[in-house]
């Protein structure tokens, strides 16, 4: 089997428990699943079963845990940590297209159709990850259906955001675009507000949108100049959501 497994990435055998030292996590295996997504409708026995059929892996920050174009042969459950899903531009350059969290998983259209991945998934943080063979996966979605319900939640998910992108590209003016996109990037947040928690870089956000670099950077100054947005450590919070959606439609 290829893959990209090296002295940045190392099996966890004869697993009790996980540790996540990023963040001194500690997880039983059993934890570990709970906690995705997919699973956690999923009846205890069936979860249980579950256990031993699942390997978990731990990642190095920057390391690729797989590319575009390469077979899928397994699902990628994300235990804890940060990835990037990118594709690559015109000019040969890595676009983020989306970012995965822990509890999500990636490599489910692969695991229904037996396709190959359709981008390369690389560790933003430290990592665990769990791999469970596509045989197996594609059984769950079709025999359990608490699982077939949320990989059908999670595919609606994936469908709405290509939407979304792709009526970013059907705005004609290079400023609204980037609006377009920074509206449908961010996230509700416990203040009401909408926020970007892991704000692509600017040339991600100009390949996204089909615009130069110093578009972006122009449009963000106008946006923080005029308190529209403003930047935290580790956050873009949008302070004035109907301005900014103005905007987008091309009304300033």
């Amino acid at each position: 089997m290829k893959n990209h497994y090296d002295k940045t990435s190392y099996w966890i055998y004869n697993v009790r428990n996980i540790t996540f030292m990023a963040k001194s996590i500690t997880l039983t295996p059993q934890q570990a699943l709970q906690g995705q997504f997919l699973f956690q409708n999923l009846p205890t026995t069936e979860l249980d079963a579950l256990v031993g059929k699942v390997q978990f892996q731990k990642i190095s920050k920057g390391h690729v845990i797989f590319q575009k174009g390469e077979a899928a042969q397994d699902l990628i459950l994300l235990i804890a940590g940060r990835g990037q899903l990118l594709q690559t531009s015109e000019d040969g350059k890595a676009v983020s297209v989306n970012t995965v969290e822990a509890g999500q998983a990636v490599g489910e259209l692969s695991a229904i159709d037996g396709g190959v991945r359709a981008a390369t998934l690389v560790a933003n943080t430290e990592m665990i990850i769990g791999r469970l063979d596509n045989r197996l996966a594609r059984d769950l979605f079709i025999k359990q259906p608490a699982v077939t319900e949320r990989i059908l939640y999670q595919l609606c998910q994936t469908v709405r955001r290509a939407n979304q992108m792709q009526s970013v590209l059907t705005v004609n003016r290079a400023h609204a675009r980037i609006y377009h996109l920074l509206l449908n990037t961010a996230k509700p947040q416990a203040n009401n507000l909408l926020a970007i928690s892991d704000l692509p870089t600017q040339h991600d956000i100009a390949a996204l949108a089909n615009v130069s670099r110093e578009t972006v950077s122009r449009a963000l100054q106008v946006l923080l100049r005029e308190g529209i947005v403003k930047k935290d450590t580790k956050r873009l919070i949008i302070c004035d959501q109907k301005k900014l959606e103005e905007m987008a439609k091309g009304a300033h």
